[in-house]
């Protein structure tokens, strides 16, 4: 039977429906979705169907799978064409390029859900590790332009947020530093960066970089920023500092500060310099991270006592001295730990020295500069 455009609408959105209940959620993404097809007209609510349209059946593959795929393609086109940030025709277009790139039904149906996940349920997860739930405002949802190290980041089409370590250099270009999970998440097949992270309100259009290496063992990846987007080597806010280079000294008592995402700026010490190796099953099959150091809060007696020094949102952010060089990358918290010199909550971090040598990147001076 051949579908008119107001009954292939309806049909897609009874998909979304379905599946963003079948991922817990509340109904907020399926109305906003609603309310934005709602705000068309018909003539562009036909162009949006009739993207849709996917001809006649493929010869040779079954007609069930080929039914499920198109109701997962039309779905996420849909889905994209919504929150791509662009004038109707120019999203519609936008959205079949991009989900022509699936050809997999597994793969566009697992986009589907993780683009109705609720991730209400992190934010209140978040909340409950800080101890007192209601002082935490949330991530940092700013879209920072120039780009600013501490900015909250994300792998298109993977949530986030992750944290913008700091910029680096290499042959001329200049790459965003932060850890492999946050530019490489798992349930992503993209290679874009964008700022901020979808989590906080990032558009598919807002691409500021391009994945190009990693290293799992280090938890650190880079990814060159596209040529023309304007960086700056500090973090944000009044209360912000400039990148100084690296540095040279890491001891035991050492005083620290970063600026994540989450937390924001914080301050803390070197618990001990001595590098352990620790286990990360959620980097890749037997993945061992090598040259971690720990580090523990330390912001006085006045300081809020419900944010950590470190917790998710924060990952990849630079740690650094006080005067601003940097020290390594936060990786994560160690959780139920038994082994010798690492104690549960700890936070972990990479050297700065072996991330910079692996990658053989310098750290890129503070003060605004355009990519090339």
């Amino acid at each position: 039977m051949i579908k008119t455009w107001k009954g292939r609408l309806a049909e897609t959105l009874a998909i979304i429906e379905t599946e963003e209940k079948n991922q817990q959620g509340n109904g907020s993404i399926t109305q906003a979705i609603k309310d934005f097809v709602a705000r068309m007209s018909d003539a562009q609510r036909k162009e949006l169907s009739e993207s849709m349209a996917q001809g006649k059946y493929a010869k040779g593959v079954p007609q069930g799978v080929e039914q499920v795929n198109r109701k997962y393609r039309r779905a996420l086109i849909l889905i994209y064409a919504v929150r791509c940030g662009l004038g109707v025709t120019e999203a519609i277009q936008y959205a079949k390029r991009e989900v022509a790139k699936f050809g997999d039904v597994q793969d566009l149906s697992n986009r589907v859900r993780q683009e109705l996940k609720d991730h209400a349920q992190r934010l209140t997860s978040i909340r409950n590790q800080l101890g007192q739930p209601a002082t935490w405002a949330g991530w940092d949802v700013t879209k920072y332009r120039p780009l600013l190290a501490g900015a909250a980041i994300g792998r298109r089409g993977a949530h986030g947020p992750g944290t913008l370590g700091c910029f680096v250099r290499k042959n001329g270009h200049i790459y965003i530093l932060s850890n492999h999970h946050v530019l490489q998440q798992k349930g992503s097949s993209d290679k874009e960066i964008i700022q901020p992270a979808h989590e906080v309100g990032g558009s598919y259009t807002d691409v500021v970089a391009i994945y190009e290496d990693g290293e799992p063992t280090l938890d650190a990846a880079i990814a060159r920023v596209v040529a023309g987007i304007r960086v700056d080597n500090r973090t944000p806010g009044g209360a912000g500092f400039a990148i100084q280079g690296k540095s040279d000294s890491v001891r035991d008592g050492m005083a620290v500060k970063k600026a994540g995402a989450c937390t924001g700026k914080r301050y803390g010490n070197i618990i001990s310099a001595t590098t352990i190796t620790f286990p990360r099953w959620d980097l890749g099959r037997n993945v061992v991270t090598t040259h971690q150091i720990r580090v523990e809060r330390d912001d006085g007696a006045d300081a809020r006592a419900d944010l950590r020094f470190q917790v998710q949102g924060d990952s990849g952010t630079a740690l650094c001295d006080l005067a601003g060089r940097v020290v390594g990358l936060l990786n994560g918290v160690a959780a139920g730990s038994n082994l010798v010199g690492c104690n549960n909550g700890d936070v972990l971090a990479t050297l700065i020295q072996p991330i910079l040598d692996r990658f053989q990147v310098e750290i890129l001076p503070a003060g605004e500069t355009a990519a090339a």
